[in-house]
């Protein structure tokens, strides 16, 4: 009996060919992360590395809340510096719904303190309900790029400060700098050191807004940008 034509046959084989693209799409973005992941190590064995105020930070965060905060081009060195130098802190990145977002998350997953928040890169408010959520139910440090996920590079954007503000969260600044390093062509210029280079890591207690009297929400941006590098060198 021919089946070319039934509605319910037509539906079916539509769901198949989306499940199997969608599981085609996460195999290819775990393949990637993985491979990512481990030449990240790889090139970041080579460095010399010195942290500045990680005790601080890890005894903060075991306390109080605390949103964790660091310019998009200083992502792909977060994931290693935080598995490797604060392993006992758990940790959700808000990560967007995209492609370049399954890898990411993927490589975020595939740390044991590491967890995401993920939400339609379309979808800013309940992407801020999340992180405010999530910070409010101290399960973790929550990391945001203030400019991601595209920019423009350096800018704080509003939702950053309202969780400030909402949450009244302690904003610990994340920075890294290297000696010598690569500069991708992207958005955000994002940045990889180069093999054996000397890299400084730096968590700095920024603020928190808990105080009576709250800024605006523009004023809270100035205040964090004021807090962050502007242009890292």
């Amino acid at each position: 009996m021919r089946c070319n034509g039934d509605p319910r046959v037509d539906k079916m084989l539509k769901r198949w060919r989306k499940h199997g693209a969608k599981k085609l799409s996460q195999g290819r973005s775990f393949l990637i992360a993985k491979l990512s992941k481990i030449l990240l190590h790889l090139l970041f064995k080579t460095c010399r590395i010195h942290v500045k105020g990680r005790d601080q930070f890890v005894e903060l965060a075991t306390k109080e809340k605390c949103i964790l905060i660091l310019w998009h081009n200083r992502i792909a060195l977060a994931l290693f510096i935080l598995s490797q130098y604060t392993p006992s802190v758990a940790y959700a990145a808000l990560v967007s719904g995209s492609r370049d977002g399954d890898i990411l998350s993927s490589m975020i997953h595939s740390y044991k303190n590491g967890t995401t928040i993920r939400v339609p890169h379309i979808a800013r408010y309940k992407a801020l309900q999340d992180m405010i959520r999530y910070a409010n139910q101290r399960k973790g440090v929550v990391i945001i790029t203030p400019d991601g996920p595209r920019g423009p590079c350096y800018e704080i954007k509003p939702g950053v400060a309202i969780a400030a503000l909402e949450t009244e969260a302690h904003m610990v600044c994340l920075n890294w700098e290297a000696k010598r390093y690569w500069e991708l062509d992207t958005w955000d210029k994002l940045r990889l050191p180069k093999p054996f280079t000397s890299i400084w890591v730096t968590f700095e207690n920024g603020v928190s807004f808990c105080h009576a009297g709250k800024p605006s929400v523009e004023e809270a941006q100035r205040i964090l940008k004021e807090i962050l590098p502007k242009k890292p060198g």
